[in-house]
């Protein structure tokens, strides 16, 4: 065997291994949110693996957003996407973005935040309840709970419901807003993503973790990093 065969097989076998590890099967994790507010959601599952083996395939590349008034979207899964817009050293406004008719559009809640490890436990996220129409900041203690955040809030929060767009979260945040988890950091921020189907009882959840800069814009090829 040739050394350019040889290396084709090797290359061959390392692209075989990343498939079947990115389409390992999701852990299930109990989550729910109590009726007193309180967010309970699930540790890391194993779909974490996918955000790195599916980088090169697009699933989880930015590009440029299609909603206006934002310049960059990171494509996630449960139908969930990212829209920013960044200034150079200033405050970025954020929309997360549900699909009408997709997973998360449909679940009891759908949670998008910044965790310090690409864990649960220890993230700052912004959260939808269906059944209040309503978003707001959560802080997650350890693995399995989350309380109202305190020590940050983000700007400008609201809720938009479309006919097209799906439903809209849309908010800003600022360097020093201060959460735990820094909005813009150095080598890309951690992002975790959550949704749970009943926002009253207890469920199974579907939770996962990508990377990305939102100091950058993304253009019709991904990062502009």
């Amino acid at each position: 065997m040739t050394r350019q065969a040889a290396s084709i097989v090797a290359l061959s076998g390392l692209v075989l291994v990343g498939l079947l590890l990115a389409f390992t099967p999701l852990a299930a994790n109990a989550s729910r949110i109590t009726p007193n507010g309180t967010l309970t959601v699930p540790e890391r599952s194993s779909g974490w693996r996918r955000s790195l083996f599916f980088l090169p395939f697009g699933r989880y590349m930015c590009f440029k957003s299609g909603l206006k008034g934002y310049s960059s979207m990171l494509k996630l899964q449960y139908g969930l996407v990212l829209h920013w817009k960044a200034t150079k050293g200033k405050t970025i406004s954020f929309a997360i973005q549900a699909r009408k008719g997709s997973a998360a559009y449909k679940a009891g809640w759908f949670a998008v935040g910044w965790s310090p490890s690409g864990d649960m436990g220890g993230s700052n996220v912004v959260a939808y309840e269906s059944g209040a129409d309503a978003a707001a900041p959560y802080d997650l203690v350890g693995q399995s709970a989350a309380v109202a955040a305190t020590s940050w809030t983000p700007g400008s929060l609201t809720v938009t419901t479309g006919k097209k767009g799906g439903r809209l979260i849309t908010f800003t945040r600022s360097p020093d807003d201060g959460a735990s988890v820094k909005v813009r950091n150095s080598g890309g921020a951690n992002i975790v993503f959550a949704y749970g189907p009943d926002s009253s009882v207890a469920m199974h959840s579907n939770a996962e973790h990508t990377v990305t800069d939102f100091s950058c814009g993304c253009g019709p090829f991904g990062s502009g990093c």
